[in-house]
């Protein structure tokens, strides 16, 4: 689980690094900025604690560490981490292919069952003389 945290200077206190980009970016040609206002952002890693233990904790810590709350304010999201899946792409070889370093046969690979004829009607019926690769 990781939190992020954005700290700003609150709307009411003068913001003299943001003033100072907003008019290097007009004389770079970016005239349409209208306003900027500079900022810090955190990203934390937490383990072991709940959902709900993990926003009690961030704030808690953007509350005394991350901010000084006479001028600044903060906002925090939880982020729950979730294994993402593996993308593959395949090549089809013109002849039988072994296997090499990095990439497996299909028939080796574990996406073998999931892409049998039956899973996806109509979409693979024949899956031969082809290298799995890792994207």
């Amino acid at each position: 689980m990781k939190a992020h945290v954005w700290v700003m200077l609150k709307s009411t206190v003068l913001d003299p690094q943001g003033q100072t980009i907003q008019r290097a970016l007009g004389s770079l040609g970016y005239a349409k900025v209208q306003d900027v206002r500079q900022g810090k952002f955190f990203v934390l890693a937490l383990n072991g604690m709940t959902r709900d233990e993990a926003k009690t904790q961030v704030e808690r810590i953007a509350k005394d560490v991350l901010t000084n709350p006479i001028i600044e304010e903060f906002r925090f999201e939880i982020i729950e981490l979730i294994a993402a899946p593996v993308a593959f792409f395949i090549q089809e070889s013109p002849v039988p292919v072994a296997p090499s370093k990095g990439c497996a046969t299909l028939n080796e690979s574990p996406l073998a069952a999931l892409l049998k004829p039956g899973n996806f009607p109509g979409a693979i019926h024949r899956v031969r003389n082809c290298r799995l690769y890792r994207a």
